[in-house]
C-alpha cells in the first residue's frame, strides 16, 4: 500500500525528538535521543531535515532518517550514509509503513548518489535491501592482572585527564586533528559536530596531558569501562593512556575496539592485553563497489606489502570491477574484461571486505588465489560514534 511520505522541518523537531523516544523506550529500554544523537539535534535542527515520516490523523505514525557521511580512506573522499532512527509505532505495526519508508530511503541514497551506506539492526530485516554483515572490529580486552605482570612494577607515567566540555574549542580543534590523521575517518566539520561526535551514545571525552602537555585524548562509556576512540601522538602514548586510565580509576578491566586499518595499535596491544576477538562493526550497503575497493585497496597498500598482479571479479547488477597492485599502485577499476570469479552484491560485500579471509566466503581461481588471500579482506571499519 502506498503512502504519503513527507520530510520533516526543523518545527517538527519536538515532535519526531518524542515519537522517537516513545518507540524505543517502548521496544528496548529508556532512551534520551537528545542525549545519544546530539549531532542530529544541535545548532539550528537541520539534523532533523534528513528524516521522512508517514502521519497519519495528523501524527507521526513511523520515521526513517537518512544521514550523509563523508569520508576520508587514505585521502580518497567517499560519501557515506547511515539509514537509521527506524521507527514506526507499536500500535501500528503490520500497516506497511516502514517497507514505504525503506524503499523511499533506497531511492534517496540514489538521489545522494553515495558510495555506501550503513546501519544496525536484523540482518534478514534489511538484507532485501542490499545490507550485509561486514568489515572488521577487533575488540581488546586489557586488565589489571596484565598491566602488573607485563609491567613488572615499571611506575605508570603521571598522565591527568580532564574532561572536555563543548566550549573548548581548542582543544577539541586540537583532538580533531589528531582523529584525522587516522587512515580513515568521517568528516565531523567543526569543534561543536566533533564533540557531539564524540558523546554520542552518552561518551565522555578525556583529554589526556603528561608534564602540562597533550598528548592524546580517550572517549569512554558512561561507566568508564570501554574506550570508544582513542587517539594520541604516538602508539606509544596510547598505551601510556590506556595504562593510566585503567590505574587511575582502579578498574579490574577496560575494552576498547580497534579498526582494521590500526594495525600499528592492533601489534602493540596484542603481547599486553588479555584476549581479542574479531566482530562486524555494521551491516553495510556497498552503491559503487569500484570506488570504495579502490580506497580501500589503497589503505591495505598503506598498512602492508602485497602481492603484484590483478583480477577481475563480476557482481551482479553492478559490473566487474578489476582489483590491482600493479607498479607500486593499488586500487580498483570498473572494467569490461572476462571475470575470474562471479557473485552477487551480498557475496560481493563479504569477500571483499571480511572479516573472514575471502576463501572463506568464495572458492579461489588457483592461479588467484595467494595475490586474493593477500588483499582480502579488505581493512573497512566503522566507528561506534560515527553510526549517525
Amino acid at each position: 500500500m502506498a503512502y504519503n511520505i513527507e520530510w520533516l522541518t526543523k518545527n517538527d523537531a519536538d515532535e519526531a525528538l518524542d515519537f522517537l523516544n516513545l518507540v524505543f523506550s517502548m521496544a528496548k529500554y529508556p532512551h534520551n535521543f537528545k542525549k545519544s544523537l546530539p549531532k542530529i539535534w544541535e545548532g539550528d535542527l537541520s539534523g532533523v531535515e534528513r528524516h521522512m515520516a508517514i502521519r497519519t490523523d495528523g501524527r507521526i505514525k513511523a520515521i526513517v532518517g537518512v544521514y550523509p557521511l563523508p569520508v576520508d580512506v587514505a585521502g580518497e573522499k567517499l560519501l557515506f550514509a547511515t539509514m537509521g532512527n527506524v521507527a514506526s509505532h507499536p500500535l501500528e505495526n503490520g500497516r506497511g509503513y516502514m517497507s514505504c519508508l525503506l524503499d523511499e530511503a533506497m531511492k534517496e541514497l540514489d538521489r545522494m548518489d553515495v558510495d555506501g551506506a550503513r546501519l544496525g539492526g536484523l540482518r534478514q530485516r534489511y538484507v532485501r535491501y542490499g545490507y550485509e554483515p561486514a568489515g572488521s572490529q577487533y575488540q581488546f580486552t586489557l586488565t589489571a592482572h596484565n598491566l602488573k605482570n607485563f609491567y613488572k612494577g615499571m611506575p605508570c607515567k603521571d598522565i591527568v585527564f580532564t574532561k572536555i566540555a563543548p566550549e573548548d574549542t581548542d582543544t577539541l580543534l586540537w583532538c580533531k586533528a589528531l582523529f584525522e590523521k587516522e587512515g580513515m575517518w568521517v568528516d565531523r566539520k567543526g569543534a561543536l559536530t566533533f564533540y557531539n561526535s564524540v558523546t554520542a551514545w552518552e561518551n565522555i571525552p578525556h583529554i589526556a596531558t603528561l608534564n602540562g602537555k597533550k598528548i592524546g585524548y580517550i572517549t569512554v562509556s558512561p561507566d568508564k569501562t570501554r574506550v570508544n576512540e582513542i587517539c594520541a601522538l604516538s602508539t606509544e602514548d596510547i598505551l601510556f593512556i590506556l595504562r593510566a586510565w585503567l590505574e587511575t580509576n582502579r578498574f579490574d578491566r577496560i575494552s576498547l575496539p580497534v579498526d582494521p586499518y590500526r594495525a600499528d595499535l592492533a601489534r602493540a596491544l596484542q603481547p599486553i592485553c588479555e584476549d581479542w576477538n574479531i566482530t562486524m562493526p555494521s551491516r553495510f550497503y556497498i552503491r559503487r563497489f569500484d570506488r570504495v575497493a579502490n580506497a580501500f585497496m589503497k589503505l591495505k597498500s598503506s598498512i602492508t606489502p602485497l602481492a603484484e598482479g590483478s583480477a577481475v571479479i563480476h557482481i551482479e547488477s553492478f559490473g566487474s570491477i578489476r582489483l590491482f597492485n600493479e607498479n607500486g599502485k593499488a586500487g580498483s577499476e570498473k572494467t569490461e574484461l572476462a571475470p575470474d570469479l562471479t557473485m552477487n552484491p551480498l557475496e560481493a560485500s563479504r569477500f571483499l571486505f571480511g572479516p573472514l579471509p575471502p576463501y572463506c566466503t568464495s572458492s579461489l581461481p588457483a592461479d588467484k588465489a595467494g595475490m586474493l588471500t593477500s588483499w582480502l579482506p579488505l581493512p573497512l571499519g566503522w566507528n561506534t560514534l560515527d553510526r549517525v
